[in-house]
């Protein structure tokens, strides 16, 4: 916990006050203040109705929690501070603390002596950092790979002055993100990621919303996040507005929509808690602050049944949650965006996650592409005097007697401060550090390192939008064709078995919904994942496409072809309409970008063993590594896989 203590003095009372940040949702910080108040003379005390603002030393005290120094020595980057928590008051005697009287809760006559006053303060953050340390030194800080975390580091970096180089080994900045004309001159596909929710209700995106609006990022959204076909034709959806995705749930099956409501309600209660572990650089001061808090709001006995609700499968929750198949099919493919299966154990608490990052942010995508994100975080940072290589391949990070020196790129070699690797542990211990440098422990744990199933990208220009049987589906971000929560498990487990899957789950983007740029006038375009295949294709669940442990373009087009029939026949006309067909096996993707290890989009199971405190690797501590000032980010680090950009900025925010 970081804190400090400070003595205020006023006419009529001293107060001393000690400031913690506790945690840092993904909108607020929340901060607990513990004054204690010499409230002498009697004429002149305080009561507790001048806490919030009625009084001269609280006046005052507010006023140097707004100073630039107590911001920048809490790391607090907020524009103001509002009071909105009086927690309690105890009374100072003989040196101990004992419950305040009576009369210091109901404001009725003055109090005396000394007190300590506990309150919770909430701040909205600012994209506007305080002035820097004056014992600030600037840093020459190299970032291997441009995916989302390396360039929301640079923006931090270079934000605070820092010398920053991003080295980017492909030709385009972005990583995941890329968004381009194919064939077809008109349509505008996001080629591998495509949707931002976890971007946009994540910290980095909180503090710079207004920093990014102003150089040229704009983002569109929806209703409608997500809804669900069956192969029987029943579809529903999901609404940001829960009152309305309530009405829908119980239309489906009567109590469903309570059930939901119910389970979310109970979900917020630890939702802090909840988004504090995603948020949060877990092995750090604020880590520790935030199981502090847990601990005090929750108690050791609330905590572990916490947990205890954390852990279940997702299986295990819809079926003691819902009645109607539909509405478990409604949410189960949504563990698929996790790089889980519905019987992994805390994939419950991932569902309830996404779905409440629904309700908040729906499902934005920038206008123009998602290229539009990385174009202005790559202006952000060269207006900083920051540079973004491309076609720059990191082939060594050089060591020498356990200290950082620097690392070669293109052959070249670059003096270094600070080397921020958005890599796989694979890449980081096997190949690019000195293999004399790296302890017997972490080689023995980056060997364990699993990566999870592989994935397919179909990208599809339409003629005409699909023929949904459900006019809402039409305004829908993202429809799972989906055999259901029992589909979604079978098709998991084929693919884990090295089997292509007969009716797997059918990721359906519709971007074009959301902005109409994307195509001509009256057209569309499709973007189809597919989760639930084997990085290694050892044979075919349905029998007819030959498979040899491999991927080739030949299984990779005999896997498309059923997929496009699948969709064919729940929507009338589909195959006639597509204009161009791009396929992207997990040989492909594995083969664009390194750390895409075996088509795997998520650089890493994501399993609880390879999650929180065990990401990346076990031994570890967060995104430190064996060698000082080298850190560890991406996908492969805390929080895990997701457009979010949050490891990069908890590291960013650490030098």
């Amino acid at each position: 916990m970081v804190s400090m203590a400070t003595a205020i003095s006023t006419s009529s009372t001293m107060v001393t006050v000690h400031m913690g940040r506790l945690y840092t949702s993904p909108t607020q910080a929340h901060i607990v203040f513990r004054y204690l108040v010499d409230a002498s003379p009697a004429s002149q005390a305080c009561q507790p109705k001048g806490l919030f603002g009625h009084c001269d030393c609280f006046h005052t005290l507010k006023n140097k929690l707004l100073s630039a120094q107590v911001r920048h020595d809490l790391g607090l980057n907020y524009r103001n501070i509002d009071f909105l928590h009086f927690v309690e008051g105890q009374r100072l005697i003989d040196g101990e603390q004992q419950p305040a009287p009576s009369e210091f809760y109901s404001g009725a006559n003055p109090w005396t002596g000394f007190y300590f006053i506990y309150l919770e303060a909430f701040s909205e953050i600012s994209n506007r950092r305080p002035p820097q340390n004056p014992t600030f030194m600037s840093k020459t800080i190299h970032i291997i790979g441009s995916g989302i975390n390396s360039l929301c580091a640079a923006v931090v970096l270079t934000q605070k002055g820092h010398t920053v180089h991003v080295h980017e080994r492909n030709a385009h900045a972005g990583g995941n993100i890329l968004t381009k004309e194919l064939t077809v001159p008109g349509f505008r596909h996001e080629i591998y990621s495509g949707f931002h929710p976890l971007f946009t209700t994540g910290p980095f995106y909180q503090e710079y919303r207004e920093l990014l609006e102003e150089n040229g990022l704009t983002y569109l959204n929806t209703d409608i996040p997500t809804g669900v076909l069956l192969p029987n034709g029943k579809s529903t959806v999901f609404y940001r507005d829960r009152k309305e995705t309530i009405r829908e749930m119980n239309q489906v099956n009567a109590g469903d929509g309570d059930a939901y409501d119910e389970a979310m309600a109970k979900f917020e209660k630890n939702a802090d808690l909840v988004f504090g572990l995603l948020n949060t650089e877990l092995w750090s001061t604020g880590g520790a602050g935030l199981a502090a808090k847990s601990v005090w709001n929750l108690g050791p006995t609330g905590l572990l049944e916490f947990f205890g609700e954390t852990l279940p499968d997702a299986r295990k929750w819809l079926d003691n949650t819902f009645g109607s198949d539909l509405n478990k099919a409604l949410m189960a493919p949504w563990v698929l965006h996790t790089g889980l299966g519905p019987d992994n154990q805390a994939s419950s608490l991932m569902l309830r996650v996404i779905f409440a990052s629904f309700e908040q942010t729906g499902m934005p995508v920038p206008r123009g592409g998602g290229s539009e994100l990385v174009k202005v975080l790559v202006r952000v940072i060269e207006k900083n005097g920051g540079k973004v290589h491309l076609n720059a391949n990191v082939e060594a990070i050089t060591v020498t007697d356990g200290n950082l020196r620097g690392l070669t790129v293109n052959r070249a070699h670059h003096d270094a401060d600070v080397v921020l690797a958005n890599v796989t542990p694979t890449a980081l211990y096997q190949r690019l550090l000195p293999q004399s440098e790296v302890p017997e422990e972490v080689k023995s744990d980056t060997a364990n390192y699993r990566y999870g199933r592989g994935n397919m990208q179909i990208h599809l220009s339409l003629d005409h939008p699909p023929a949904w049987p459900d006019e809402r589906l039409l305004e829908t971000a993202i429809v799972h064709v989906t055999p259901g929560l029992n589909g979604v498990s079978r098709a998991v487990n084929a693919a884990l078995n090295g089997l292509l899957p007969t009716t797997g789950t059918i990721v359906v983007g519709q971007h074009t919904a959301l902005d109409p740029s994307r195509a001509p006038d009256g057209k569309w375009t499709v973007w189809l994942q597919l989760q639930e295949l084997p990085g290694f294709p050892t044979g075919d669940e349905g029998g007819t496409i030959n498979c040899h442990g491999e991927w080739t373009p030949a299984i990779a087009n005999a896997y498309a072809d059923r997929i496009i029939d699948r969709l064919d026949k729940q929507l009338p006309g589909f195959k006639e309409s597509i204009l161009e067909r791009n396929i992207i096996s997990p040989a492909e993707l594995a083969k664009r970008n390194v750390n895409l290890v075996n088509g795997d989009p998520y650089s890493g199971a994501a399993s609880l063993d390879q999650f929180l405190f065990w990401r990346p690797l076990p031994v570890l501590r967060g995104h430190a590594t064996p060698i000082k000032d080298l850190y560890h980010i991406g996908a492969s680090t805390h929080p895990g896989p997701g457009l979010n950009g949050t490891s990069g900025y908890l590291v960013a925010n650490k030098i």
